[in-house]
């Protein structure tokens, strides 16, 4: 869906073109799972139609937030700024492809290739990347964007119009219940302040490894996707660094199985740098809380 990388907000948020409507295998998903990718897919129809402006005004919630490289509120910023006079030569075109969805069928994430095509008669190169979102049922039924950040690829990641993969359904114990919401958030938030506190104080290689899956994803900007717990374990192998952070928002489905921490990050090392992070957990069999998604926005290297 978006990716806002530029430092002016993004606003000039490159525009972005109809996605092909993929064979995703939307007879296989839950029925709030295919309401999120449909609704993914007509965010990026109405860019297409629209311009990058209405439709980030009209997909994201009031309080949806994406960055620049700063976190701030979507919404609120784009509909303070005039609409444009003409329509950009540059087109920003995504497709969702793989993406998981809480048991209760209020909170869900996608993520998927970017492709940022100029369409003037200059025709300068495209640009790839991948985006990732996650979306939160609203008070009147539609889905809206809540936090939105994405990364910039070498090259294509997939094709546009490659099918829609759900992640793995949780299965929780009893006791899920949307009553106890508070406590599903404070219980993500305490594994999110161990996961910090391991990675700080001992080693970003352990932090991490205690909290795989063979489905979890590592994005970082200029690099390609780092997919699966073994291949995630040898690139963890070269990070010889130390990582610190401070979540700036938890929030919890209320079935408990699904949750979403954004906050900032900072990392010693051989190659210091500081920014803003975002990780999807969900929980495991044994109500233990895993990483499904991990994404960082560069702010500068120190």
């Amino acid at each position: 869906m978006k990716r806002i990388a530029s430092a002016t907000l993004a606003i000039c948020l490159m525009s972005l073109s109809l996605i092909p409507v993929a064979a995703s295998q939307t007879n296989d998903l839950t029925p709030a799972q295919a309401a999120i990718v449909a609704t993914e897919r007509a965010f990026a129809k109405l860019s297409v139609e629209q311009g990058v402006r209405a439709s980030f005004i009209t997909y994201f919630a009031e309080d949806g937030i994406g960055f620049g490289p700063q976190p701030y509120k979507v919404k609120e910023t784009l509909s303070k700024l005039p609409a444009p006079a003409t329509r950009s030569t540059f087109v920003l075109n995504w497709a969702p492809i793989f993406g998981g969805v809480a048991s209760s069928g209020d909170l869900g994430w996608n993520t998927g290739p970017t492709l940022r095509e100029d369409r003037s008669p200059d025709k300068k190169p495209s640009q790839h990347g991948m985006f990732f979102s996650v979306w939160k049922k609203q008070s009147d039924g539609n889905w809206r964007v809540v936090l939105d950040l994405g990364i910039s690829t070498p090259s294509a990641v997939a094709p546009l119009d490659a099918p829609f993969q759900a992640a793995r359904r949780t299965i929780t114990k009893p006791g899920a219940a949307s009553s106890q919401v508070d406590q599903h958030t404070a219980s993500l938030l305490k594994a999110e302040q161990e996961f910090l506190s391991a990675a700080k104080s001992g080693s970003v290689q352990q932090a991490y490894s205690t909290r795989l899956t063979d489905e979890t994803r590592i994005h970082r900007s200029d690099s390609m996707p780092i997919v699966g717990e073994s291949v995630i374990r040898k690139w963890l192998e070269r990070q010889n660094v130390s990582l610190s952070g401070e979540p700036i928002k938890v929030e919890s489905a209320s079935s408990g199985d699904l949750g979403y921490v954004y906050g900032s990050y900072e990392i010693s090392g051989p190659k210091p740098e500081n920014g803003y992070y975002a990780r999807v957990w969900t929980r495991d069999a044994q109500n233990k809380w895993r990483i499904v998604i991990d994404v960082t926005t560069l702010i500068s290297e120190k």
